[in-house]
């Protein structure tokens, strides 16, 4: 690991996780201290119902659920966290 790298790291930092599931997306932001420890910023969930009819006839993720997963999974929970940080 590079100097810089080291140093960067050397301090505490925010990091973030997406999890994109069949019937909902999760966020969880969380600040990771250099003794490991962490502390959660925002936990949120959002229904989005990609997997709605996927298990009949077709088996396929639908259309609508996958022009409706974008919306939420990119802009919603993740515009929320922002502004929740915010002063």
């Amino acid at each position: 690991m590079s100097p810089a790298r080291s140093e960067a790291r050397s301090g505490p930092h925010t990091t973030g996780f997406i999890d994109i599931g069949t019937n909902s997306v999760r966020l969880m932001v969380v600040r990771l201290e250099p003794d490991r420890s962490w502390s959660t910023i925002t936990l949120q969930k959002e229904p989005v119902r990609l997997g709605e009819g996927e298990f009949g006839a077709e088996s396929a993720l639908q259309p609508a659920a996958m022009d409706r997963a974008p919306s939420y999974a990119a802009v919603s929970p993740i515009s929320r966290a922002r502004t929740a940080r915010r002063p």
